[in-house]
């Protein structure tokens, strides 16, 4: 049977951290499980679980290394000793029964050697409600005709459009499930993620390197996992810092691959230049702003 490892980076996770374990503990596809802290304020729920499954390894760092770092230490912890598959997994997603199972299947059909990475449809996920939300959250990534990637069918409770399994663009990092010898191609040093990118696009980053290396990333329409994106609170609510650090990484990604995403990252370059003036000026006046209230 091949079986799996899993990644998840966590930070202040306290919500969502002991429903993602107990569902991965229940699977066993599940090989090992390294759990990365990127400097929770509070971790009393990671205590809690240490111990809990000898397949569980905890590893705190004391300062807020990021997704991109806390993901890579936790790869090149369980590297020498992963399984065939490994999948990198938010703290806010769930597996649910018999997922890992089948997509380790498909991904070991001949007819998928190709494939380097896949993900099931993610839908929508409530902890407030601790239910399903009815929406969908990610079917896969796809690139709109001026370059602009984009989770297919967020928020859509319409699964009709996305019931086709085949190949996408891009994969949601919040599940990925990725072939071992995939990575050590795209990643020989064991640097998975640009740990430039700190946090964002990094899913993207990493699909574009695995594609432009001429494999394929495939979406499962048939098989689900949930996701619970926004459970902190609204975009509109996050720190001014975080969409600065998300425009930036466009920017990088649009860097290094323009290239391989002609004739789209012609006009993807157009996008960001427009997007960042508007940025730029949320900021300015932003700043005008808190000073002006400071005064």
């Amino acid at each position: 049977m091949s079986e799996v490892s899993v990644v998840v980076v966590t930070h202040n996770s306290e919500q969502v951290f002991a429903k993602c374990i107990e569902a991965l503990l229940a699977c066993r596809e599940v090989k090992n499980i390294v759990v990365v802290d990127s400097a929770s304020s509070e971790c009393r729920y990671l205590e809690e679980m240490r111990g809990r499954d000898a397949r569980l390894k905890l590893i705190c760092e004391s300062s807020n290394v990021g997704f991109c770092r806390g993901n890579n230490i936790g790869y090149q912890a369980i590297r020498n000793g992963c399984g065939e598959f490994v999948l990198f997994l938010n703290p806010d997603a769930f597996v649910t029964p018999n997922l890992l199972e089948q997509l380790i299947e498909r991904m070991n059909r001949p007819d998928w050697a190709d494939v380097a990475a896949c993900t099931p449809r993610l839908m929508g996920y409530s902890m407030t409600d601790d239910a399903p939300t009815g929406s969908i959250d990610s079917a896969g990534i796809g690139m709109t005709f001026y370059g602009k990637f984009f989770d297919r069918g967020q928020g859509s409770a319409d699964i009709a459009p996305y019931s086709t399994s085949g190949e996408v663009q891009a994969i949601c990092g919040a599940f990925m499930l990725c072939r071992r010898r995939a990575l050590d191609v795209v990643s020989p040093d064991g640097e998975v993620f640009d740990e430039r990118l700190y946090m964002y696009k990094e899913d993207i980053d990493l699909s574009l390197r695995l594609r432009q290396a001429g494999m394929l990333l495939m979406y499962c329409h048939d098989l689900a996992a949930y996701h619970c994106r926004g459970w902190r609170g609204s975009r509109r609510e996050m720190p001014r810092w975080t969409i600065v650090q998300s425009l930036r990484n466009d920017w990088l990604v649009w860097r290094r691959f323009w290239y391989f995403l002609l004739p789209n990252s012609l006009a993807l370059f157009f996008y960001l230049a427009a997007k960042s003036v508007v940025v730029a000026a949320e900021v300015w006046i932003l700043r005008g702003v808190l000073g002006h209230r400071r005064k």
